[in-house]
């Protein structure tokens, strides 16, 4: 498994993988890929910083893995859906992409069909996530996307090209000249849990919505399957029940004063509860840390 380094700054961005915060003069409003909003209410706002959003959101990616399919809680999953994307749909070629959401940003896992499975080892070795643009943004998709060549590369930063068009390279002689030819399909699971399948269909196969459409899901089953999985066996960020208290009277658009009246602390005390929240789940503001709490399951 890959992991970022960590360092000063890392955490100096109001900027999400898993959902966006704008700010206005007297309010900050959270939005989420499925169309979710909330606004919360607040003073005297601190200026946005002028720090320019990154080239890729990628960045925000702190470990990459692949995913043990041998594991007897994963392998039905993915034979049913091996089998399912097969037998129906004529696929054999199919890459899946797993984002978590945690504390400062997302942890990936990847996986491969067994005819390409080499390209899921490649991709966590040689740390392919960092050329890999616009990975993440194809997760918040609302609809399946098929495959453009000519626009592959847009958006991509020019120190990138060369390390993307090595890696198309390798990639295409992996899949065969037969099955380049294909789209994006992205899931959503429960705990903002979200995937993405990079499905290479037959060449002869055409691409037309309802085929796209009875692939998705296949697709969407399996990740939600997996999720289930997967949350089964994650330890979950706990926070104290006063400080947790505090947080979803906030997400509520109460203020400090108001929150401290209803749990019989100062105010003070109420933003000393909403500090350690945001220490805990290593958010600059407390807009995020409820967009995060919100994300991670912790208030609803």
């Amino acid at each position: 498994m890959w992991e970022a380094p960590r360092g000063p700054g890392l955490h100096q961005t109001n900027r999400d993988p898993l959902f966006s915060v704008r700010q206005s003069p007297s309010s900050e409003i959270v939005e989420f890929p499925d169309g979710d909003r909330f606004t919360i209410a607040i003073g005297d706002a601190p200026k946005e910083s002028s720090r320019e959003r990154p080239a890729s959101m990628n960045c925000y990616i702190r470990s990459v893995e692949v995913i043990d399919r041998t594991l007897p809680e994963l392998s039905p999953l993915f034979d049913e859906m091996r089998d399912r994307l097969r037998d129906e749909h004529g696929v054999t070629r199919a890459r899946y992409y797993h984002a978590v959401p945690v504390a400062d940003g997302a942890r990936l896992a990847v996986s491969a069909s067994p005819p390409i499975r080499e390209l899921a080892e490649d991709y966590v070795r040689n740390r392919r996530h960092e050329i890999d643009h616009l990975l993440l943004e194809r997760m918040r998709l609302a609809e399946p996307t098929v495959w453009d060549r000519e626009r592959r590369d847009e958006g991509c930063p020019p120190r990138m090209r060369a390390t993307r068009q090595c890696w198309a390279k390798l990639t295409q002689e992996a899949i065969g000249e037969g099955w380049w030819h294909g789209f994006d399909v992205a899931a959503f699971g429960p705990g903002g849990r979200r995937g993405l399948f990079k499905i290479n269909a037959p060449v002869e196969q055409p691409l037309d919505r309802r085929y796209m459409g009875r692939v998705r899901h296949v697709l969407q089953d399996f990740h939600l399957a997996y999720c289930t999985v997967q949350l089964a066996a994650a330890p979950r960020i706990s926070l104290a029940p006063g400080d947790l208290a505090a947080l979803a009277r906030v997400a509520g658009g109460l203020k400090a004063e108001t929150i401290g009246y209803e749990l019989g602390i100062t105010a003070r005390a109420v933003e000393e509860r909403l500090a350690r929240v945001r220490k805990q789940l290593r958010c600059r503001t407390t807009t995020e840390a409820v967009a995060k709490a919100m994300v991670l399951g912790l208030i609803l």
